[in-house]
């Protein structure tokens, strides 16, 4: 959790977050407020969660203090890397509030179960206000959809490169465009190239 002065401090800030709570014979366990903060930090960048960073940090400072580094540029390379990694952060933050808005939004209790997970095979559900996406409860995870128009499943098919339900996706109007697509290759791309 932190250097032996530190501890202290850090499980304060965590229980006042309301991250963890404490349990009999002073047990740390994480509330569901806590283990929605790790997955949606482990969905942007899962070294964040990882105790080699930080540890990673402390032996630059123990080489500071030996003699056997320079403080300026260790402190410098350490900033730098960090400012990339709040960039990245940054830049792919949407990942972070989609799971936190369908695990806690009272839409995510009422969406109306559509098409199964190709990794758990448990229904996912559909999350219509904007922006529409599916969220599989099990897994966790967010599936963002085209938008300004309407999904429905698409004949029962099954996508051949990660066995999710194919949905269909359709525009409004008369001559509004149908395609059908796969949730996970719509939203990673399977073949390089090919762009949403």
């Amino acid at each position: 959790i932190g250097t032996d002065a530190s501890i202290s401090t850090h499980i304060n800030n965590v229980c006042e977050r309301n991250y963890v709570s404490i349990q009999a014979g002073r047990r740390v366990v994480p509330t569901e407020l806590g283990i929605m903060l790790i997955r949606g930090y482990q969905l942007i960048d899962p070294e964040l969660c990882k105790p080699e960073v930080r540890a990673h940090v402390e032996r630059q400072i123990l080489q500071i203090a030996d003699g056997k580094a320079d403080k300026a540029s260790l402190v410098s390379h350490t900033l730098n890397q960090f400012r990339q990694k709040f960039l990245f952060f940054v830049m792919k933050i949407s990942r972070m509030d989609a799971l936190f808005e369908a695990s806690f939004s009272p839409l995510a209790s009422s969406g109306k179960p559509l098409g199964k997970c190709g990794k758990c095979r448990r229904y996912m559900k559909l999350i219509s206000s904007r922006p529409s996406r599916l969220y599989c409860a099990q897994c966790e995870d967010i599936y963002n959809l085209p938008q300004g128009g309407s999904i429905k499943l698409y004949k029962g098919l099954v996508c051949p490169l990660d066995g999710f339900e194919i949905v269909l996706f359709s525009l409004g109007g008369a001559d509004g465009k149908t395609y059908p697509l796969c949730p996970l290759c719509y939203n990673s791309q399977p073949f390089e190239g090919i762009s949403k």
